[in-house]
């Protein structure tokens, strides 16, 4: 990963899901990179597009979950009516 403790800090917060954290600091290291630098560029279009990428497998485990109890709790529900018809 990192061994430096500021870049360490900066990966911290961009993992915080929640209230836009991770959209602000991409967007402050838009603005502090060299956009003419096209390595550098390059570079954090891939980093955004990474955590884009791995938020979206996140809430995609999330929902799965979420439907998975729903539906377990439903057939709970109806094996204690014994509504179960097999």
């Amino acid at each position: 990963v990192t061994q430096d403790p500021v870049n360490a800090s900066i990966l911290a917060i961009k993992l915080i899901p929640f209230g836009g954290v991770n959209v602000l600091i991409f967007a402050l290291i838009f603005l502090f990179i060299d956009r003419k630098d096209e390595f550098q560029l390059v570079r954090f279009i891939l980093s955004f597009k990474g955590f884009q990428f791995i938020s979206a497998i996140v809430a995609a485990v999330k929902v799965a979950v979420k439907m998975w109890g729903c539906l377990e709790g439903a057939g709970l529900a109806q094996m204690e009516n014994h509504e179960v018809h097999i």
